[in-house]
């Protein structure tokens, strides 16, 4: 063990810390020959009238050159005989064989170090960094930093996800348009009086738009107008309704289509997906009435969509009401619709 002498420890006055002390606390538990060093016991080293260490009786410690593990040291602080803090806490080394004069402490410095430290450059992009004993980390843009711990940074880029890819105005969001003059038997059919469905199963739509319009092919004019024409929107292989949009035609709900050729929905502004099954409803003229749009009564046996019609002279219920009585409300198809007929959209197009 080495014995303590020297210090002269004084105040920032002048004023010798006179009949003070210090305590000094090994920094880690450390061995030495065949003993073992515990750190968590307080040394404490007296000091006499002139701020010196008491050398009679000799006051020993450990240096921190014969300790394991190397680089230890001890965290010093000198008190005034009242008990007031003067010097440090200060991280201290004492080394050597015989006496180490504390006054030779170079305050808050090591004396030895293996391996020796080495001098440490702060640098951005190759060039001083603005101060060389402290650097902190900024998160930028796109930029995540987190420290892990035990020294460790991570630095992430962080990207919002890339945009949809834009689908092209006019493509097909189903099997839609059929081709009603060469696919199938093409017919027409009436609509005065009568309630129709077509059905988009989920797995029949090919490209999932936030808005887009409908079409159908009126082959004889219409004598009034129509009653509503909408898409029910259900969970997927289920009646189950999840909402109820109604189609417009040049602003009105109930058009009347009083000439033949296409006939094409105002933008409807709806998200398509593979989540849900579509049905499009119409509800065509008052019984009594005339009118016929196109249809295709051919290959009713595809599984993607169908179609249902009937209940001529429905009372004149809009097709939403009908089903939001019938299908809507747990019943079945018989309050709404009929046999099976053919397919009478003829477009389904993104915008």
């Amino acid at each position: 063990m080495v014995q303590l002498v020297g210090g002269h420890f004084q105040d920032a006055e002048g004023n010798v810390l006179a009949n003070g002390y210090l305590t000094l606390l090994l920094s880690q538990d450390a061995s030495v020959n065949d003993s073992q060093i515990c750190a968590g016991v307080e040394i404490t080293i007296y000091l006499d009238a002139n701020g010196d260490v008491v050398n009679s009786p000799g006051q020993f410690v450990w240096g921190n050159d014969v300790l394991s593990p190397v680089n230890t040291y001890y965290r010093v602080t000198g008190y005034t005989a009242e008990g007031q803090t003067a010097f440090g806490p200060n991280n201290q080394q004492i080394v050597g064989t015989g006496t180490f004069d504390v006054g030779s402490w170079l305050p808050n410095s090591v004396i030895s170090w293996f391996p020796s430290p080495q001098p440490l450059s702060l640098e951005v992009n190759g060039s001083p960094a603005s101060s060389q004993t402290s650097q902190n980390l900024v998160e930028g843009s796109n930029i995540t930093i987190t420290d892990l711990g035990s020294g460790s940074v991570s630095i992430a880029a962080t990207f919002p996800p890339p945009s949809p890819p834009t689908i092209p105005t006019g493509t097909n969001v189903a099997d839609v348009p059929w081709n009603f003059w060469n696919r199938g038997s093409s017919t027409t059919i009436p609509v005065a009086g009568y309630t129709y469905f077509q059905v988009q199963f989920a797995n029949s739509i090919h490209v999932f738009p936030a808005k887009w319009t409908v079409s159908i092919y009126v082959t004889t004019p219409l004598s009034a107008a129509i009653g509503e024409m909408c898409v029910i929107r259900t969970l997927k292989d289920s009646l189950t309704t999840v909402d109820i949009t109604p189609i417009t035609f040049g602003g009105s709900p109930t058009p009347l289509f009083n000439s033949t050729g296409t006939k094409t929905s105002d933008q409807i502004s709806l998200q398509i997906d593979a989540s849900h099954d579509y049905y499009f409803g119409f509800t065509g003229n008052p019984y009594g009435g005339s009118g016929d749009i196109a249809s295709n009564s051919g290959s009713n046996s595809e599984p993607l969509f169908t179609s249902y019609a009937g209940n001529t002279n429905n009372g004149g219920n809009p097709v939403s009401v009908s089903w939001s009585s019938s299908i809507g409300a747990g019943g079945g198809w018989a309050a709404v619709s009929g046999f099976p007929c053919g397919y009478f959209l003829t477009g389904w197009n993104v915008v």
